[in-house]
C-alpha cells in the first residue's frame, strides 16, 4: 500500500489521533487500525500539513507548507495568510503557550497570534530582520521561561518581542507661514 510520510502526530482533546502529511491530514482510526481523510473542510488541508496544535477552546490550528495557517473551529473553517499580517505563508513551527499565545516560525521570519476566550484572534504581530532576529529562515519555535528560543538558519537566538510603539513623535516645524 501507500506509506505515508507524517510531518506531524498530534493527539487532541477528546483523545482523536491526527497526522499532518506531504497529502494533507488524516485521522487514524485506532479500533480500525486505519487512516482516514480528514473531514474538516478545507482545500489546504489536502496538501502538506507541518504542525497541529488546538487551542483551550477545542480549536485547531493547522501549519502548512505554501497556504499559512488554517483555523477550524466547530463553526467556521479558513486560512489566515500573509496577506492577514503572517510572516509567511510556508510555516515551519507552531509553538502554544500556556497562556494560549500562538508563536509561528517561518522562512521569513516569525508571527505571534494571540486570541480571545472564544478562540478568535485578536492580534497578529510578526518580526524579521528589522526587529532583531538574526536570521529570517526559523525552523523551530520554543517559548521557554518568559523567553521566546528561535532555532535559525544562524544558529540558536533568544529573540526579546519589540514593544509596540503607541505615540508618535512630535513633528518637526521647518517652515512656518503666517497670512501667505
Amino acid at each position: 500500500g501507500e506509506h505515508l510520510v507524517f510531518n506531524a502526530f498530534f493527539r487532541d482533546q477528546s483523545e482523536r489521533t491526527w497526522i499532518g502529511t506531504l497529502h494533507g491530514l488524516y485521522e487514524f482510526k485506532e479500533k480500525e487500525g486505519q487512516f482516514s481523510s480528514s473531514s474538516f473542510n478545507h482545500e489546504a488541508l489536502n496538501k502538506r500539513v507541518e504542525e497541529i496544535v488546538q487551542l483551550p477552546n477545542g480549536t485547531f490550528i493547522f501549519g502548512t507548507r505554501g497556504s499559512g495557517l488554517i483555523y477550524h473551529s466547530v463553526d467556521t473553517t479558513y486560512a489566515i495568510k500573509q496577506n492577514n499580517g503572517l510572516a509567511a505563508n510556508n510555516i515551519r513551527n507552531l509553538h502554544l503557550t500556556t497562556e494560549g499565545v500562538l508563536w509561528v516560525a517561518t522562512l521569513q521570519g516569525i508571527s505571534k497570534l494571540q486570541f480571545n476566550e472564544e478562540g478568535k484572534v485578536e492580534s497578529i504581530r510578526s518580526f524579521s530582520k528589522a526587529h532583531g532576529l538574526v536570521s529570517e529562515e526559523v525552523y523551530d519555535i520554543h517559548y521557554l521561561d518568559q523567553s521566546i528560543w528561535l532555532a535559525t538558519g544562524k544558529g540558536v537566538q533568544q529573540f526579546r518581542e519589540p514593544q509596540i510603539i503607541t505615540s508618535s513623535p512630535a513633528p518637526i516645524i521647518q517652515t512656518l507661514y503666517i497670512n501667505g
